[in-house]
């Protein structure tokens, strides 16, 4: 059970989401037992050479390269010898025959060994913890620093440095030692080097049943002596006390009589020299401060979450939930949201996820797609999601339109602008009840979302206000960007041929499938404008399946496909019977819940703990949420399609756009995703120039099941996971296909997407 932030601890909430460097280790301030230490001389690159002759007539030398500080820089030339961008200790072995070559003509390159450092590509290579040696008669104590690393030739990577006190030595060599006093010489005496590094070890070791290769590194430095940075400081440099102490009382004074008039202004009304402070006022300070604390803890404490029935305490990280008000002066109109700051390094950014639907909830996003609580389906009980969005960023999680999960109000939305309104109005309000101020700001979501993300990035940079609408970037998996109706139809054919496998239709369908293809004019509309690049605008195709039935396809194949799997997940095709268990009670389009296993957040002790309304009957799909008569897409949303405008216009804004598809998805096909970019255009020009072919190459760790086959076959079989999809960037829009992956691509491929979010908040260049 955790406990609700109290006033001592409201600055470490706001802490927690101020703006910090990422990744390296920040040497200039190394806090631990108290103490701070101060390693930023040992910025650089450091060597330490280990011969072995042990192979005769070879001679083997690796060098290990270190730099805690910042990663090693790479030399364009010789990359065959060097580690990948961003290792921060890396060895390379070479060898030669000095029986053959004295002078050292033909070295050869035998290993070269990431061992731990910040890559695009890894979540977990640089995960470090500092703590302390202990002193003794012997040994004067210092730091001892362990990196868990990544991985080579398949076995795990990890490094203990410990940086050993080492006092300053006098002109004797003999260290610590006090000079005369009345030696005249240089009083600053010769000190260790800030490179002696001693190589101690590189063997493998066990740790709890985990097989490393370890490598133990000695550096003795006076920098890690507790009483260094004390007897270091700035010297004589820089302002002396009585200079401070003046600036201090200027400044205190000028604070006073602002601060007091002020206050004098708005309370009594003060005029002339009545605004100048006097003895009410200093009365009054204590009372103000204890007012605003108040304030703060009733507004933070009303949406802390202290727990989670059914979720294990270690799962639980600092988070917020409740109803925020889209006008604060009227509450019956209101926005559920779950807020939970990172649980990485400090970033002063916010990344909002939506569901589609339309009206679905992005409860689910949280339960089972970006949050660091995973529960989804099949899953016998919550865990831990290692790729989660917060091990990256602050993430927002709101359930929008009003309509959807526990939000409330009368629904009177038309179009995305109605509901983008709505949604800047109440995220304004959030950042104002969190002291949220100058982040940057990305919108993330899937299907349906594909509308709402570029109608509410829009919305956000017409309001020209970067204090609380700094867009950076957006982000949408599987989105209803164009006409998505009609090309589903026209692209069914093609997905059902490709994955006739498994969805296992006889000749006879596909022959009649055949047929409408060709008479419907999808096989002509393909041919004319699914190229790279494009020939031309394409005519506007809204598909009314009353109107025209007989070239519904798409509804043809998906109603067909139960007979042969009941099962049959539209959102998966892969997927067979059983049907998998639910905590949402969403499996499929069938909504179905096994006996014993409620719908999750409607279970009123879950009510309760997220601090949502008790008088709603959640579920995870509801609506309508627009009132519109038809659409584009029919679903009462009159508003046009993003491609038309506001989604070129984010990417304009940003060129930081990136618009997913997954290859097993039929809900939205990739193709027909595809289609609507050829049909956009963006920074002067109409589609891709070129089709998707890069591929995306998954290097990251498997975190989920990667010690079941450590321990059981003994061998990471399941690392790397390899080509996972193709993508394609052009003038700040980039498009990416997910192999294996279905509609709810952070769920189905999660290392994948992980690669997606990293790009977007500018972490990688590439994916």
């Amino acid at each position: 059970m955790r406990t609700v932030t109290t006033l001592t601890s409201i600055p470490f909430l706001f802490a927690s989401l101020t703006s910090a460097s990422l990744g390296n280790v920040n040497c200039g301030h190394i806090r631990i037992d108290k103490r701070t230490y101060d390693l930023s001389k040992l910025d650089a690159p450091h060597t330490v050479w280990v011969l072995d002759k042990d192979s005769p007539p070879a001679i083997y030398n690796t060098t290990w390269s270190v730099n805690i500080c910042s990663a090693l820089k790479v030399d364009s030339d010789h990359k065959d010898e060097q580690c990948k961008p961003g290792t921060n200790i890396c060895g390379v072995k070479r060898s030669w025959n000095p029986n053959d070559d004295a002078e050292k003509k033909h070295v050869e390159i035998e290993n070269v060994i990431s061992l731990a450092g910040q890559w695009a590509d890894s979540t977990h290579s640089w995960d470090h913890e500092w703590s302390t040696l202990e002193t003794t008669d012997d040994h004067p104590g210092g730091l001892e620093f362990k990196v868990n690393g990544g991985t080579y030739a398949k076995r795990k990577q990890r490094a203990f440095i410990d940086f050993q006190c080492a006092r300053p030595l006098d002109d004797k060599g003999k260290s610590g030692q006090k000079r005369d006093e009345n030696d005249e010489s240089d009083q600053s005496p010769p000190e260790h080097s800030e490179g002696d590094l001693q190589f101690v070890s590189y063997e493998r070791e066990m740790d709890k049943k985990t097989e490393y290769d370890t490598l133990r590194l000695r550096w003795k430095t006076p920098s890690a002596c507790a009483d260094y940075a004390d007897s270091h400081g700035s010297g004589s440099s820089g302002w002396g006390f009585f200079t401070w102490l003046v600036l201090i009382l200027f400044l205190g004074t000028a604070a006073y009589l602002i601060f007091g008039s002020w206050l004098n202004y708005n309370r009594y009304g003060a005029r002339g020299w009545d605004l100048l402070p006097h003895g009410d006022t200093i009365r009054d300070v204590p009372f103000l401060v204890k007012d605003w604390g108040k304030k703060v803890i009733d507004t933070v404490s009303a949406y802390f979450v202290e727990s989670m029935p059914d979720v294990p305490d270690e799962l639980l990280t600092e988070m917020y939930a409740g109803l925020i008000p889209i006008d604060m002066s009227n509450a019956s109109r209101a926005l559920y949201f779950v807020f939970q700051p990172t649980i990485g390094e400090p970033v002063d950014e916010v990344t909002i996820w939506l569901n589609g639907g339309p009206g679905c909830s992005s409860l689910e996003g949280f339960l089972q797609e970006t949050g660091y609580i995973q529960w989804t389906w099949g899953q016998y009980s919550p865990v831990a999601n290692p790729y989660s969005f917060v091990n990256l960023t602050n993430v927002l999680w709101v359930e929008q339109p009003v309509g959807t999960g526990f939000s409330k109000g009368d629904v009177t939305a038309t179009s995305e602008e109605d509901i983008a309104a709505d949604f800047v109005d109440f995220f304004q309000n959030f950042q104002t009840l969190f002291g949220i101020k100058n982040f940057k700001i990305y919108v993330t979501g899937e299907s349906y979302a594909g509308r709402y993300v570029p109608y509410i990035a829009n919305a956000m940079l017409d309001k020209q206000n970067e204090t609380y609408f700094n867009v950076s970037g957006i982000l949408v998996y599987d989105p209803c960007i164009g006409s998505y109706t009609y090309t589903n139809n026209a692209f069914i054919n093609k997905f059902v041929h490709d994955n006739n496998n498994v969805l296992g239709f006889n000749d006879s369908f596909i022959s009649t499938l055949d047929e409408k293809h060709e008479s419907c004019g999808y096989a002509e509309f393909i041919e004319d404008y699914l190229v790279f690049p494009p020939n031309g605008t394409q005519p506007e195709k809204y598909f009314n399946t009353t109107a025209d039935p007989d070239c519904d396809t798409w509804d043809l194949v998906y109603y067909t496909a139960f007979a042969t799997n009941p099962c049959f997940n539209v959102y998966e095709i892969g997927l067979q019977c059983p049907l998998l268990s639910d905590p949402l009670g969403y499996p499929t389009d069938l909504q179905y819940s096994y006996p014993g296993l409620p719908v999750y957040f409607n279970r009123t002790d879950v009510k309760e703990a997220m601090h949502a309304p008790m008088d709603v009957d959640w579920s995870e799909c509801a609506g309508p949420v627009f009132l519109g008569e038809g659409g584009p897409e029919d679903e009462g949303d009159l508003s046009p399609d993003p491609i038309q405008r506001v989604l070129p216009r984010v990417i304009e804004a940003t060129n930081r756009v990136l618009v997913a598809n997954g290859a097993l998805d039929m809900d939205i096909l990739t193709n027909g995703t595809l289609s609507s970019i050829q049909n956009m255009t963006w920074n002067g020009q109409l589609g891709f120039s070129a089709a998707p072919s890069k591929y995306i190459n998954i290097t990251l760790p498997d975190l989920v099941y990667g010690s079941l086959f450590l321990d059981q076959y003994g061998a990471s079989y399941d690392e790397p996971q390899g080509i996972m999809g193709v993508q394609h960037y052009e003038r700040g829009l980039m498009f990416a296909e997910t192999y294996l992956s279905g509609h709810m691509e952070p769920q189905f491929q999660p290392r994948v997407t992980y690669r997606h979010l990293q790009w977007v908040l500018g972490r990688i260049d590439e994916l």
